[in-house]
C-alpha cells in the first residue's frame, strides 16, 4: 500500500510538469471583458501554453481560462516574477542557469520548474 502512494504522488508530480499548472491567488481585483469582476485574493488555477508563451487563467465558476501574457503575470498572480531586464537574461544564457517565471533559480535556459513553467527565455522564445 504505501509504495502504490509513492507511486501515485510521483504520477501527479509528472503530469503536473506535463501540464504546467499552479494555483495562485489574484493581487488585485480584475475585471474581465466579458464584464465578470473577481476581488483580490480570489484562488486561480494557472495552466502554462508554450506555444503561445502565455498563462491561462481558470477562474472559479469562469467556463473558459482567460489568457495572461506571460510578461503580465507578476501583475495579477501571486507566485510569479516581473520580467528579467537584458542583463539578467544574458547572464542567464551565459551561465546556462537562472530563474523561471514562478521564481524557481537554478534552471537551464530551456528548462522548467517543478510546477511546469519555463524559465524566463524560454517563455520569451529566446531559446
Amino acid at each position: 500500500m504505501f509504495k502504490k502512494a509513492i507511486v501515485a504522488e510521483e504520477l501527479v508530480k509528472v503530469a503536473r510538469l506535463l501540464t504546467g499548472r499552479k494555483s495562485s491567488k489574484l493581487k488585485k481585483d480584475i475585471k474581465l471583458k466579458s464584464g465578470d469582476t473577481y476581488p483580490r485574493g480570489t484562488r486561480v488555477e494557472i495552466e502554462w501554453d508554450d506555444n503561445k508563451k502565455a498563462g491561462f487563467v481558470q477562474f472559479e465558476g469562469q467556463e473558459n481560462p482567460t489568457e495572461i501574457p506571460v510578461t503580465s503575470l507578476h501583475k495579477y498572480l501571486t507566485g510569479f516574477m516581473k520580467p528579467p531586464g537584458m542583463k539578467a537574461l544574458e547572464r542567464h544564457l551565459s551561465e546556462a542557469l537562472g530563474k523561471t517565471v514562478t521564481g524557481q533559480g537554478g534552471i537551464e535556459s530551456d528548462g522548467y520548474d517543478r510546477y511546469g513553467f519555463p524559465a524566463w527565455p524560454r517563455a520569451l522564445g529566446i531559446v
